[in-house]
């Protein structure tokens, strides 16, 4: 049995080495999308995830050994071993150290794809931060600025409207 200061302890280094998985996770997918794109690739691979990763439904036999594998089953299993012990629904039991490996080889993996993605970008990079020959846009306007610069009918010159139309 664990001293009564470290349980404590050791369920907060599991919380933050889970969500570190994830953290890097977001890291990989926000590098390898364009942002509009990230969030539903990234949304779209964790329900997957999650239901590949037996916290839908229980699964068994084939299903769930290929759960074993995926990024959200150790996370999941070792939130709830304290109260399982490790028995699953099907009456297997996964030993602690399952769960823990699990977690620690997908933040390798996440971290390692993050990385190199992280490092290609930057040296796809001129020295002013912009990819060499691209060509620079010019800056995008505000709709505050654009409607500033709208005429009423009647009226001339530019930012001669009123938000209000009340003339004196």
């Amino acid at each position: 049995a664990l001293l009564a200061w470290a349980q404590p302890a050791t369920s907060a280094a599991l919380v933050l080495l889970g969500s570190s998985v994830f953290a890097l996770y977001g890291l990989l997918i926000g590098t390898a999308f364009r942002s509009e794109a990230a969030v539903g690739a990234a949304a779209g691979t964790l329900v997957i995830f999650a239901f590949l990763g037996n916290l839908f439904i229980p699964l068994s036999g084939a299903l769930l050994s290929f759960a074993k594998l995926t990024p959200l089953y150790g996370y999941a299993a070792l939130a709830r071993y304290p109260l399982t012990e490790g028995f699953l629904p099907d009456g297997s039991r996964d030993p602690l150290w399952l769960p823990v490996t699990n977690v620690v080889v997908w933040a390798v993996v996440f971290g390692v794809l993050a990385t190199v993605l992280v490092r290609r970008g930057r040296e796809g990079q001129g020295p002013h931060g912009r990819r060499p020959g691209a060509v620079s846009s010019p800056p995008v306007s505000s709709p505050r600025r654009a409607w500033r610069r709208r005429t009423i009918p009647g009226r001339s010159g530019a930012g001669s409207s009123s938000r209000s139309g009340s003339s004196s």
